[in-house]
């Protein structure tokens, strides 16, 4: 009109991507469309190892246009690209504390999408390395990703590991903005004598902290997209660590003490099970376990609402409660 120019129609909103990438071993899964949608990528590994990250079924991915769980990516040949290339500064589980690789190919036991959530199952073997004694492992990591009605989502997330011969396993989580320590509920740490790392690193991160696991406790990673989580497996020590977040060489010096507060969980043992609800954009939440022998069921409450999940060996169930 009056000679200006129409505004561009707008097009459809992207929606968040749902798939899986073979060939790379990526798993895509997401909820809604556009800028407050979520995107959440696992990890499981194309089968090699050169110029790869220690990393088989690291969790990554972002909601509301923010990252949410963090892939720190490389930086050159700094000798700090070492701990970034680690097990241990990536979402996903170490053996002995010390790094793990892919021993093959990943194998996709379920890729699920519905009106409101999606689902994946996924299992990788592994091989631990650098440390006194190397074992293999099957790991099997199973993510639901509920969507609410608020533009947050929900996500629960099972971690199965069977190790011959690991004597701890460690599940190990940062998430949301870096720079602010990340709110302890249920969880009193105090000052960890012995390097979490002792194994294989001098120890980059810092701040390492120790508490006797038991009970489920929450965490809160504060940000401009806040994430709430519930631990809600028993463990026998939970450790936190300030996990450095580099993202340039520059970083390092002019940025030093940028960082995550890391969650670790760890079990004693060869075979281990964690169970971890997170909320995208919110506190966490109160989940009471229940009783199921064929698959890890829980009851999930957030605000005004409530749902029944079921999350077995290739297979979910969401089940939402009256209000």
């Amino acid at each position: 009109m009056n000679g200006e120019e129409a505004a561009p129609a707008a097009g459809p909103q992207r929606s968040a991507l749902h798939r899986f990438l073979r060939g790379r071993g990526l798993v895509c899964i997401g909820a809604g469309a556009g800028p407050g949608s979520t995107q959440l990528y696992l990890d499981g590994g194309d089968g090699r190892r050169g110029h790869r990250h220690r990393a088989p079924l690291s969790l990554f991915g972002f909601s509301a246009g923010r990252e949410i769980f963090p892939d720190l990516g490389y930086i050159a040949d700094h000798p700090a690209n070492a701990w970034i290339r680690s097990t241990a500064s990536h979402n996903t589980v170490m053996l002995d504390g010390g790094d793990v690789e892919a021993s093959g190919r990943c194998e996709l036991s379920a890729l699920v999408r519905e009106s409101d959530w999606s689902f994946a199952d996924v299992r990788v073997p592994v091989q631990s390395f650098g440390v006194p004694t190397s074992c293999e492992a099957l790991y099997h990591r199973a993510l639901l990703l509920l969507s609410c009605d608020d533009g947050s989502a929900i996500l629960v997330d099972v971690f199965d590991v069977e190790a011959e011969a690991a004597t701890t396993i460690d599940y190990v989580c940062r998430a949301g903005d870096p720079g602010p320590e990340a709110e302890l509920a249920g969880l009193s740490t105090q000052p960890r004598g012995q390097s979490l790392f002792a194994h294989s690193w001098p120890t980059p991160p810092w701040d390492e902290r120790t508490a006797t696991g038991g009970e489920s406790f929450g965490v809160l990673w504060p940000g401009d997209v806040p994430v709430g989580a519930r631990f809600v497996s028993l463990c026998d020590e939970v450790i936190t660590f300030r996990s450095p977040a580099w993202r340039a060489q520059a970083d390092v010096f002019e940025d030093p003490g940028r960082a995550w507060t890391a969650i670790t969980c760890r079990q004693r043992g060869s075979h281990a099970r964690y169970v971890t609800v997170f909320v995208l954009g919110g506190k966490a939440p109160v989940v009471r376990q229940l009783d199921d022998d064929d698959s890890v069921a829980l009851e999930i409450h957030r605000d005004t609402s409530r749902w029944r999940v079921h999350v077995g060996d290739g297979l979910a169930r969401v089940e939402p409660l009256s209000r």
